[in-house]
């Protein structure tokens, strides 16, 4: 996975707004409940992909922010559940929508490869 290219973006993103910071990766399914509930509480800024992992939020201080990832096409099957967790935890939510898809084993009806980083979008 891309996971440190991930880190070291948001680390960049910290530091350009002004932020003293650093990233960090939770495996929350590797840590116990208290683990994952100090872990939360130390961050000003949770950034996940939409799935269970975000009912973590609730942990999470006043005044932080929760971001969810929505991969292409899962918008429409749900999210407004953590998006309440986000809002009652730390509360205020964002929100990321892929509008592309991604895969090297894919074209286009014109024949131009979905592979990263182009992907293609629903009308092509």
């Amino acid at each position: 996975a891309n996971e440190a290219e991930l880190l070291a973006v948001a680390d960049e993103w910290i530091l350009e707004g002004g932020g003293k910071g650093k990233a960090r990766l939770f495996r929350l399914e590797t840590l116990s409940l208290q683990e994952q509930v100090l872990g939360m509480q130390g961050l000003s800024v949770l950034i996940g992909v939409t799935g269970t992992g975000l009912w973590n939020a609730l942990w999470m201080r006043d005044g932080g922010v929760g971001v969810q990832i929505f991969p292409f096409g899962i918008r429409a099957k749900g999210g407004a559940e953590f998006e309440a967790a986000i809002r009652h935890g730390p509360g205020r939510y964002a929100e990321w929508v892929a509008d592309r898809y991604f895969s090297t084993r894919l074209v286009t009806l014109q024949g131009i490869s979905c592979a990263p980083p182009r992907g293609c979008a629903p009308h092509e």
